[in-house]
C-alpha cells in the first residue's frame, strides 16, 4: 500500500562494512526507492534514495542487529524492488 514501510534486519559485528543496494523492479505509481540504515543503539547510519536505485554503505558502529528500512522517496508511490545487503 501507499506509504508502506518495509523493515529488514542484518546482523553485524562492530567494524564490519554493511552495503545495502536497492533496485526498482516495477513502478505502479511514482515509486522511487529509499533505504535507511539504523544501528542497534538507535543511531542513524545513513539514508540513500534514487529514481530507480540507491546504495548505502556504512561501518557497523556496534555489534548487533541493524535495521534496513525501505520506502518510497516520495509521499506516494508503490512498486516492487530487489534489496541486497552484503558485508564484504
Amino acid at each position: 500500500p501507499t506509504g508502506d514501510l518495509d523493515v529488514w534486519t542484518v546482523s553485524a559485528i562492530a567494524g564490519e562494512s554493511i552495503i545495502a543496494q536497492i533496485s526498482e523492479i516495477t513502478d505502479t505509481g511514482s515509486f522511487s526507492p529509499k533505504i535507511r540504515l539504523w544501528a542497534p543503539n538507535g543511531a542513524s547510519l545513513g539514508v540513500s534514495a534514487g529514481t530507480t536505485s540507491a546504495e548505502l554503505e556504512a561501518v557497523a558502529s556496534v555489534t548487533g542487529t541493524y535495521l534496513v528500512l525501505v520506502s518510497s522517496n516520495g509521499s506516494v508511490g508503490s512498486g516492487t524492488y530487489q534489496l541486497t545487503v552484503t558485508k564484504p
